[in-house]
Formats: structure tokens, C-alpha cells, sequence
């Protein structure tokens, strides 16, 4: 027992001495009996899309007993719909410290504030101060982030969010446009809360710093200026969070190599902290590594390289998956109008996804759940007329010929009743019962690293709410479209317990549902490739049935295959040549940045070579092995979905 007592007294010391700068910075928490909860201060910002992490810190001071506590929040709700409840249950050993997350998305909004905590069945009356991220759209144009912007953008939302770590010196991103024909002061610097001194007068269509005594950074043909949320880490990204989700509502997220090396060569915690980014980075976002252009990067990413690929690159970029890493050697100070306009550049491209905001109508067209959604109106017209026809002339001269009038009182009630469940028998046998869900998505699936990284869409009907709702794993980014969503007429509830459970408000009766879906996880599926002779055998491993496999083999020779069963082995045909030396990750770039993703799944199936270079292939499959239905039970609709896989040895 001894033992026992000193064990959890060393990892409760190292525990405090890990959470000590975070609770300090915060300095919000609260004890109930013997468990103690701890709440991390966010690195803040206004999102419009992705996820905010909030991470608690729960101890359980009982060395004998555990304590199963439950986090939900808001406690005071506002008035108006969207989330009303975000929550989580964990169970807290004797003596244990636990580390847990909950995740606000961006949209719907949560409506309301506090914490508040139930401990072992029983509902705290006291609760935590504590207030959700706002989004971007709810924050004044002329204040981001505790910071003054001088813009004369046209804008009137300013929606991108910049993350930086603390090595990123505070005044990297700061700069005033001075639109062309216009010379005269400086404006003021906000942090020194000064007039401002009269600057040199720039040439029309400069950049200048407000921190760096009005030198000339570049001239800007564009007359653009990089609008933004710029928010400077609070903590040291040692203490980052490990879930790629946390990351999701950055566009561009700013670090030092020495960040990186100290994430590679520190604890096992810390490398999960780098993988987190990489996952970030793959599945989308733009990250921009200050000071060097030799960083650790995973393996594969190696290929990806491209130093003059698109018309305004002069930084080196890394381009795995979707994402895009920029390597600037060049000092801030040296930069030039084409070094800001590639940086800008790439975070509008992480950004444009989420800005474009598209109609049910338009929604349902592109991608429906069900092909007819229309209201079964002749036969519940019908129903109507012999309704209408039975409870007034037909009962009025039955009871009239029986001299009972009086039963008027119970035989209305009564038909009404038996009609109402007409009704609802017809509406069962037209349309049934179980909801419907169709699911699509483009995979890259990089077997060096055994990470699947998937862009998707769901689709959902149902003709009663499901008492259930939708689930997903802890690895899916799940992102509401279309502006007439019925999460946002609902009041909605999420419950991280196991998995993000929807639980309430998603999915509306006889309302088309749809949602974007983004997943980074450890996968290993794959295809197995074999040559015999001059032939390539390949091995279907991704669990599900192929309909066509395209594959450029390590000369860049096309082979083709299929229909080819899961488990089951075929020999491939040979083509054509490919006349491309590595993978377009440019075109995969610009995949992520359309606002109807099945475009891209589309034109992959059509033109399959087009997206290929040597060692990868693309399978077309008829169900996504890599994306979840959502739905309980739910009649799945047969789409088709895309794989491409990066081989071990590209």
C-alpha cells in the first residue's frame, strides 16, 4: 500500500509540474469533494469553421474510490437555436489525474455559457465560469483577437485564423496596406496605445509594418493586404494538443524548426503532438515553418516537393494530401510582394472550402439521400375527402337515423383518432420506416505511414427523427453545409462520450440533411501488387469489392483491373505509358479547395490517370471502407467512392 501511495504521489508531482504554466495562464478551476477540475485556457480566436478543443484537467484526490464525472456546457442558455448542449462522461480512477477533451464546433453556435459538472449521478449546484468560442462572424471587423487591425479591404467579415507558435516573433504578420495614391502618418501603434510618429511616404502600393519604423516591405500590384485573425499561442507547443482536430479552424498555423524539434526529439507525448500537425497539414491545412527548409517530415511527404510548381511560388512547399507546408528560409524582413502573396495565397486555399454557403435546394440536387422527397399529396388528399366525408354527412345520418346526436362527442374524437393513424400507416407504408444515408468520400491512402486521409459527404433522410441520431468517431471533422441545415432551427446536443454522438437536432423528419466530412486515421488497408513475369497480380486488401483499379506501376506503366472481390487476388491488364514523373499534388490541392467535393470524386473516376503518379493507384469502390453511415439501420444508398493509395514504395 505504501508503494502504492508514493507511485500516484510521484505522477501527481509530475502532473502538477505539466499543468502548472496552463493554470497559471487560466487560473479557472474548482474542487467538488475529492475531485478537483482544472480547465485549459484556449489559444482563443473566432472561428467560422473546425473545431475548438476545451481540455479539462480532472483529479481524483480518493485513493480508494472512483468518481465518474460528467462536463456539459452551456449551464445558462441564451435564448435562440443551435447547441444546447455539449457534454462528456469519464470515469476517474483512485488518485488519478485525467486529461479529456470536448469539442465545439464553429457551427451551429453554442447558446449560452458555464460549466456545469455532475459527479457520480449528482447535478453540482455550483457551477464554472466559463464562456464557448464565439464565431467569426459575431466579432466586430475593426477588433480580432485582443488586436487592431488598420485595413481598407472591402471586406466586412474577416473569418481566416492564424495560429503561431511562441517562437514566431508577435509582430511577424503585423502591416498596414496604404492603398495607391495615398501618403501621409503612420497609423498608431495599438499596443503602445500612441498617435503615432509621421512614417517616410511610401511609394502607392506599398506594405509597411507598423512595428518597423515604416520601412517599404514590398510593392503589392494586387493591392491586397493578408486579412486576418493573427493569435500568438499562450502556451509552449510542447503542451499543443495531440488531436489534429484541435487545428481544424486554423488556416495557417506558423512554427520555427526548433518547434518541430522539439516535438521530434522530445517525450512520446510531444511526437504526438507533431503527428497531430502532420495530420493537419494532410488533411488540408497550410503550415508554414519559419527560419529553415530543413525540418523532420514524414517519409512520405518526401516526393511531395515543389519549388516551381505554381505561378506565384518562390517559397519550396511540401504538398501531401490535401495540405501544404512552406518552407521560408528568407528572413521576415526580406520578404517580398510574391514571398506574402504565396503565404496568402495557400491560407485562402485552406480557407476557401467553408466560405461558400450553398442551398438545401442545391444540396439535395447535387447529392440526395432519396431520389423523390416530395410529400405523397394525392393519397393524403384522398384520405382527406373520405375523412371529411365520414366524420360529417356519413356519421351525422347514422346517428341522426339512431337518434343518438349526443355521440357526436365521442365518435369525432374517435374517427379523428383512427385517421390520424391512417395517416401515419400511409406515410409508413410510402415511405417507410428506417431513415435512408448515402456516404462519399475521396481517400488517400499512404501505406508508409499507415494514415488514411479522407474528404467526404453524407447525406441523410429519415421520415421520423431518429431517436438516436448520428455518430462518428473521435477522428472525423464533421462539418455542417447549407444555410438551411436543420441544426440550425434546432436546438442541438453532442455527446463526446464515445465518439461524437449527435444526439439531438441534426437530423429533422422529412428534412434533407447534409454534412462535409473530413478523417485522418491509422489504417492498414491496402493492395497488395506482385509481378509475375510480365504480368502485375494484385490483392484486393481494402475490405470492400473494387470496381476498377487503375495503377502506374514504378516506370510509370498504366495497369488496369476489375471488378475484383474483397480478399480476392487478379491479374491487371497494361495500358498506356504515363507520362508524369511524380503525384499532381497540386491537382489534389485544389480537390480540397472546391465547395462541392463529389466534383473531384467525379472527375477521378472519369479520368482516373489524371490524378496518379508512379507507385500509387486509384480504386474506384462502391462503399467507402474509410467513412462511417452515421445513421443506425439506415437504408444505405449505393455510391460510388475513391481511393488513392500511395504505395510503400513511392
Amino acid at each position: 500500500m505504501a508503494k502504492l501511495v508514493i507511485r500516484w504521489a510521484v505522477v501527481g508531482t509530475l502532473l502538477l509540474l505539466v499543468f502548472k504554466p496552463i493554470a497559471k495562464a487560466q487560473d479557472t478551476k474548482a474542487k467538488y469533494g475529492d475531485v478537483e477540475i482544472l480547465v485549459f485556457r484556449d489559444h482563443g480566436g473566432q472561428a467560422s469553421h473546425g473545431y475548438t478543443e476545451w481540455r479539462f484537467a480532472l483529479t481524483n484526490h480518493n485513493k480508494d474510490k472512483n468518481h465518474r464525472v460528467s462536463l456539459e456546457f452551456p449551464h445558462l442558455k441564451y435564448g435562440g437555436s443551435g447547441i444546447r448542449s455539449l457534454s462528456r462522461t469519464v470515469e476517474v480512477g483512485p488518485g488519478q489525474t485525467l486529461v479529456t477533451s470536448i469539442f465545439q464546433p464553429a457551427r451551429p453556435r453554442v447558446q449560452g455559457a458555464n460549466l456545469e459538472v455532475t459527479i457520480d449521478g449528482q447535478r453540482k449546484e455550483e457551477v464554472i465560469s466559463f464562456r464557448p468560442a464565439e464565431s467569426a462572424a459575431s466579432v466586430p471587423q475593426s477588433y480580432r483577437g485582443g488586436r487592431v487591425f488598420f485595413s481598407h479591404a472591402t471586406s466586412t467579415t474577416n473569418d481566416t485564423l492564424v495560429l503561431s507558435s511562441q517562437r514566431i516573433p508577435d509582430n511577424f504578420f503585423d502591416q498596414v496596406f496604404v492603398p495607391a495614391g495615398r501618403i501621409g502618418p503612420k497609423p498608431a501603434n495599438p499596443k503602445a496605445g500612441g498617435a503615432g510618429e509621421h512614417a517616410p511616404d511610401p511609394a502607392p502600393g506599398i506594405v509597411v509594418g507598423p512595428h518597423i519604423g515604416g520601412l517599404a516591405v514590398a510593392p503589392r500590384a494586387n493591392n491586397t493586404v493578408f486579412q486576418a485573425q493573427f493569435i500568438r499561442s499562450v502556451t509552449p507547443i510542447s503542451l499543443w494538443s495531440s488531436r489534429w482536430l484541435a487545428y481544424t479552424r486554423f488556416d495557417l498555423i506558423a512554427l520555427t524548426p526548433e518547434d518541430l524539434e522539439e516535438l521530434q526529439n522530445g517525450t512520446p507525448e510531444t511526437r504526438t503532438v507533431l503527428a497531430a500537425l502532420w495530420r493537419y497539414v494532410e488533411t488540408g491545412g497550410t503550415l508554414l515553418v519559419v527560419g529553415s527548409e530543413k525540418i523532420p517530415i514524414p517519409a512520405s511527404w518526401k516526393k511531395t516537393l515543389s519549388t516551381n510548381e505554381a505561378p506565384n511560388q518562390v517559397f519550396p512547399i511540401y504538398r501531401p494530401c490535401f495540405g501544404a507546408c512552406i518552407l521560408a528560409s528568407l528572413p521576415r524582413e526580406k520578404w517580398q510582394a510574391e514571398h506574402w502573396d504565396q503565404v496568402i495565397s495557400q491560407t485562402s486555399l485552406s480557407a476557401s472550402p467553408w466560405k461558400s454557403y450553398r442551398s438545401l435546394i442545391d444540396l439535395n440536387n447535387s447529392f440526395p439521400a432519396v431520389e423523390d422527397i416530395a410529400v405523397p399529396v394525392r393519397g393524403l388528399f384522398a384520405l382527406m375527402i373520405l375523412f371529411s366525408f365520414i366524420i360529417g354527412p356519413v356519421n351525422l345520418f347514422i346517428l341522426n337515423r339512431r337518434r343518438k346526436r349526443i355521440w357526436l362527442l365521442w365518435t369525432v374524437p374517435a374517427l379523428s383518432s383512427i385517421f390520424c393513424l391512417m395517416v401515419i400507416g400511409y406515410m409508413i407504408v410510402a415511405e417507410g420506416w428506417r431513415g435512408h444515408s448515402r456516404v462519399a468520400g475521396f481517400t488517400i491512402l499512404d501505406e508508409t505511414e499507415k494514415r488514411a486521409t479522407t474528404l467526404g459527404l453524407a447525406a441523410y433522410y429519415s421520415p421520423m427523427t431518429p431517436g438516436d441520431g448520428l455518430r462518428f468517431s473521435e477522428d472525423t471533422e464533421i462539418i455542417v453545409l447549407g444555410n438551411q441545415h436543420p441544426a440550425y432551427s434546432g436546438n442541438c446536443a453532442i455527446d463526446c462520450t464515445e465518439g461524437q454522438h449527435l444526439s439531438r437536432g441534426f437530423v429533422a423528419a422529412r428534412v434533407p440533411s447534409h454534412f462535409g466530412l473530413r478523417k485522418s486515421e491509422m489504417r492498414r488497408e491496402r493492395i497488395t501488387v506482385k509481378k509475375e513475369g510480365d504480368s502485375l497480380v494484385i490483392g484486393n486488401a481494402l475490405g470492400v469489392d473494387l470496381q476498377q483499379l487503375t495503377l502506374a506501376d514504378a516506370n510509370g506503366i498504366l495497369w488496369t483491373a476489375g471488378p475484383v472481390a474483397a480478399g480476392a487476388t487478379a491479374t491487371m491488364k497494361r495500358e498506356e505509358h504515363l507520362n508524369r514523373k511524380a503525384l499532381p499534388t497540386l491537382r489534389l490541392r485544389n480537390l480540397m479547395t472546391m465547395p462541392d467535393w463529389t466534383t473531384g470524386i467525379k472527375n477521378a473516376i472519369d479520368q482516373p490517370h489524371e490524378f496518379l503518379g508512379p507507385n500509387s493507384y486509384l480504386a474506384v469502390v462502391e462503399e467507402s471502407p474509410f467513412l462511417e453511415t452515421g445513421l443506425k439501420d439506415a437504408n444505405q444508398k449505393p455510391t460510388r467512392s475513391v481511393v488513392l493509395g500511395l504505395m510503400e514504395s513511392n
